[in-house]
């Protein structure tokens, strides 16, 4: 019961008007889509495969949507790597970090060397069940985004274009945006 006045409250924000545009956020350019990924061997050759399933199909969903701009994908062994190897680029425009839940550890490893750069920290991120979804405006007015997943949705992307809240842990499921509880949230029920 808590959790549907909960996403009422949100969704009636955001499409009442109610929420100011710092509180939402709509998929945008320029725009930077971070994952981790392996090297595996087919026969004699080496290829690059990404840790996520469907990130490929996930990326060209966002560059045939509305956005048309700027749309980087960056990938790497590690978070760290591919953050370092495009440094400008991930620093100076919004990010959404594409992460499978068994990669999370690597967040502390970024977090520590770039502690804006992350929304949300590897403590936080353990709380959460996944697939988990979550967006922060930063100081310089960038969206940095974070979704945990072993699988992407293509249709996710029509979510991201519409206006998702800002500082929110959320998932989307059946095509339903499903608010998450804030972890302290949790420890203050459980008293």
């Amino acid at each position: 019961m808590i959790f549907l006045v909960g996403l009422l409250v949100v969704l009636g924000l955001i499409f009442s008007g109610g929420a100011s545009e710092t509180d939402v956020w709509t998929l945008e350019s320029p725009l930077n889509l971070i994952t981790t990924g392996n090297t595996f061997r087919s026969g004699e050759k080496y290829s690059w495969k990404r840790s996520v399933k469907g990130f490929e199909e996930f990326r060209l969903a966002v560059w045939h949507s509305s956005i048309r701009g700027r749309l980087g994908a960056m990938s790497d062994f590690t978070l760290l790597r591919a953050v370092e190897k495009y440094s400008k680029k991930s620093r100076l425009t919004n990010n959404i970090f594409i992460i499978p839940p068994k990669d999370i550890l690597q967040v502390e490893e970024l977090e520590a060397k770039y502690p804006n750069l992350v929304p949300l920290s590897y403590d936080e991120l353990r709380q959460y069940s996944y697939p988990l979804f979550y967006f922060a405006r930063t100081q310089t007015n960038k969206v940095q985004g974070i979704i945990v997943t072993n699988e992407l949705d293509k249709t996710w992307v029509d979510l991201l274009l519409k206006k998702i809240p800002l500082n929110t842990p959320f998932r989307y499921e059946k095509g339903e945006l499903q608010v998450l509880k804030l972890p302290e949230e949790i420890l203050v029920a459980s008293k």
